[in-house]
């Protein structure tokens, strides 16, 4: 099963990409996510999926892995709302994978209007997949 993993799974990209910050500060960035969520480690309510789309679309911009990112964001935003009690979103992955499908496209503007700071799309998109 963990034969075909890829040999660089988990390590910090190298290589600068069309997405994400300069790899020389990649851990940096990940630090200031990881000191905002102790920050605001207290929130409730509605907060806690506001949060939780912001540090997936943040991780996201990080793009801190060669392949995975979004997969690894989802993860992210999941574990901050089960820490909160909240529901888990259950993200429909084939239809994030294929380029044709209507709700890719849906995610994809929703982050694009995060990298404006506007998180109200994917906050939506967030609740629309919540268990």
């Amino acid at each position: 099963m963990l034969g075909s993993i890829w040999s660089w799974a988990g390590q910090f990209r190298t290589t600068q990409k069309n997405i994400g910050v300069s790899p020389s500060i990649v851990a940096a960035e990940l630090g200031v996510i990881a000191i905002e969520a102790e920050t605001r480690h207290n929130e409730s309510g509605d907060l806690v999926i506001a949060t939780a789309a912001e540090f997936h679309h943040r991780a996201v911009w990080v793009h801190p892995f060669e392949d995975g990112n979004g997969r690894w964001a989802r993860l992210l935003a999941n574990i901050w709302l089960m820490q909160h009690g909240q529901p888990v979103t259950i993200w429909p992955a084939t239809d994030l994978r294929n380029t044709e499908s209507p709700i890719r496209g849906e995610y994809i503007a929703a982050m694009k209007q995060a990298d404006m700071r506007n998180y109200g799309p994917l906050v939506d998109l967030h609740k629309k997949f919540s268990e």
